[in-house]
């Protein structure tokens, strides 16, 4: 968080010269509700319009539908948008709390006056010019500038009512311009580079005159420099803080308004897995992998829920073909059912199954891999039949590490402390990593978290160093530890490797050594690595700092797409904070991403778990 916009925010609250304009650009996951692309892209499909391109603006869409069809486009609108029967989402109670006094929105939903009406804050919705007449100054303004589904007549929907805005509802803009000239503005959840705001803002924002005495943006998704500089010509600095973030620190440190204690909802909670786990007992079926010296894989059944002590030779002499984002899964996954799952193990496999089934018990897959050669291999994709054990919360899978002592479920009471380090590349010289936008993805998937109270999270950006590693870890003390950056394999040690900088901003590498004695004796539990090649073979950065000390570790076998990256983290610590154990957890984050981009797609098989806790539980 930029510390100067920060005070200045604060002060201009506390003074009650703070002016809030919200946008319709927040992802579903923080609001509940589509945003504005989603809604454009959903309508264009419902009235069956091609001819917009990939990315069309709502308001494009609408006027392409024209006025016969208005009334379908409206029935859409509110059935997407339609919230009443839940509660408000959290962000939009955090903002009615602020000590702000004008809220003006481009958003089509009532989420933001119904979260005012909850905690008790009466406010004074203004949808029309004849309701511009009317303001009531002892209560807050907001000021719909796009109007209310309820109220048809008022609707700017189409590009023709975008244009007709200035004089249409000339009173709401002389009380949007007075804000402009005289307070300072805020610009939440807009994507400014979306066609819709750009029409917005090139056909009415811009001739109210220029923003003073200063205005920032939180927009809903990262811009770049050159993107920063344009809108700073125009008076706007471009926070690099996601919107619910700065929300978030705003209530924090400001003065509640309202009487009634908020009752949060988790944004987006119908997305969300349940609280209770849908498998409350897992059996262990322990399988073991080696080499024998003819190079063939030996799998051999170490304990089963029937029986153990079945093994069997797969007949491949060679190794499985190595996995990277460019392959596809299709026939490589039953080829890696057959190595993992030869003759005799697969029907004890079966037979487990229908025996934990019959009971309504899960059964974890947990693989004890002899053979350092065997963990760069993805054995997550192997298909046995028409399932993918590794897809699935009944049959999820883990890289067990034996390290021959007692690791307990540490008790911790929510929020869960994390700390998230992301070493930025550009300033050791590195290839550069997009970070902003890994940051801004992480931090939109870890919003709803913040928001119910279930998680905390610690950014360090920049410069990560030894020094301020361990300074961190013990002021923080974080359960959770999550790293994007840089990683390094040596094939000739078979170790792993993070990049960091060291004190002259020199890249540096923290071996798997440093990192396990640097994390002894801390509470971290969880790792997670998004580092490319973290996830891999025996000296591997995930398996190491489990056999020192962390209970379980997430490492990418390859470097994994951006979004890929986050939605799957986003998965895998919803479901720890419901108290998932974490191999379900992991399964979680698998099957969002095969539903996202295809269970052909190798992405979901990728990240490698490594544990070494008996029943996969982190917390209780």
């Amino acid at each position: 968080m930029n510390p100067t916009a920060l005070t200045h925010l604060l002060d201009e609250a506390q003074r009650r010269r703070l002016t809030l304009f919200i946008g319709p650009d927040l992802p579903q996951a923080v609001t509940g509700l589509p945003s504005a692309g989603d809604l454009a892209a959903g309508l264009a499909k419902h009235l069956g319009l091609s001819g917009l391109g990939d990315a069309p603006a709502l308001a494009d869409v609408a006027q392409a539908a024209g006025r016969l069809r208005f009334r379908d486009t409206l029935q859409f609108l509110m059935d997407r948008l339609d919230s009443s029967g839940h509660d408000p989402q959290p962000v939009d109670l955090l903002l009615a709390r602020l000590p702000v006094d004008l809220f003006i929105t481009t958003r089509l939903d009532d989420g933001l006056g119904r979260a005012f009406e909850q905690v008790s804050r009466p406010a004074q919705a203004l949808v029309s010019d004849f309701d511009a007449g009317f303001v009531d100054r002892s209560k807050p303004t907001l000021l719909k500038l796009y109007g209310d589904l309820r109220q048809p007549t008022s609707l700017t929907v189409t590009q023709d009512q975008l244009f007709d805005l200035p004089r249409d509802k000339r009173g709401l803009l002389r009380l949007v311009e007075q804000a402009f000239s005289t307070s300072t503005l805020l610009f939440l959840g807009a994507d400014l580079e979306s066609p819709d705001f750009l029409s917005l803002w090139r056909g009415v924002l811009r001739d109210l005159g220029r923003l003073a005495p200063m205005a920032y943006a939180a927009p809903a998704r990262p811009l770049s420099p050159q993107a920063k500089a344009v809108w700073a010509d125009r008076n706007i600095t471009v926070l690099d803080d996601a919107p619910l973030d700065l929300v978030q620190t705003l209530a924090e440190r400001l003065p509640p308004e309202g009487t009634t204690p908020i009752r949060p909802r988790p944004p987006g909670s119908r997305l969300l897995p349940p609280i209770t786990p849908p498998i409350q007992r897992y059996r262990n079926f322990d399988l073991e992998l080696s080499r024998r010296a003819d190079g063939r894989i030996l799998a051999r059944v170490l304990r089963s829920p029937e029986g153990e002590g079945e093994s069997a030779v797969a007949d491949f002499a060679e190794m499985p073909p190595p996995l990277d984002g460019a392959a596809t899964l299709r026939g490589t996954d039953e080829e890696m059912g057959r190595r993992l799952f030869p003759g005799g193990v697969a029907e004890r496999w079966a037979a487990s199954l229908a025996t934990t089934v019959r009971a309504e018990e899960g059964l974890r897959l947990r693989l004890f891999l002899a053979d350092p050669s065997l963990a760069g291999v993805a054995w997550e994709a192997a298909k046995l039949g028409d399932k993918w054990p590794a897809l699935s919360t009944v049959t999820p899978m883990v890289r067990y590490v034996s390290t021959g002592r007692r690791t307990d479920t540490l008790a911790a009471a929510q929020p869960l402390r994390m700390l998230v380090l992301i070493s930025d590349a550009a300033e050791m010289g590195l290839p550069v990593l997009d970070t902003a936008r890994e940051r801004a993805l992480l931090a939109e998937a870890l919003a709803p978290l913040e928001a119910k109270g279930a998680l905390k999270v610690e950014w360090r950006t920049g410069a990560v160093t030894r020094r301020g590693l361990l300074d961190d870890l013990r002021r923080i003390q974080p359960h959770l530890l999550h790293f994007i950056g840089h990683g390094l394999h040596d094939e000739a040690t078979g170790l792993g490797s993070l990049v960091i900088s060291g004190d002259g901003g020199e890249p540096v590498l923290l071996t798997t050594e440093d990192l396990a004695i640097l994390l002894d004796g801390t509470p971290v539990q969880f790792a997670f690595f998004n580092a490319c090649q973290s996830g891999r073979a025996a000296g591997g950065v995930a398996q190491a700092v489990v056999r020192a000390s962390v209970a379980a570790a997430v490492g990418m076998q390859v470097d994994a797409p951006d979004q890929a990256a986050a939605d799957f983290a986003g998965a895998v610590y919803r479901s720890i904070a419901d108290g998932w154990p974490i191999d379900a957890a992991v399964a979680e984050g698998r099957k969002l991403l095969s539903t996202t981009l295809g269970v052909g797609s190798p992405w979901w098989a990728l990240p490698a778990l490594y544990s070494r806790l008996e029943d996969g539980r982190l917390f209780g």
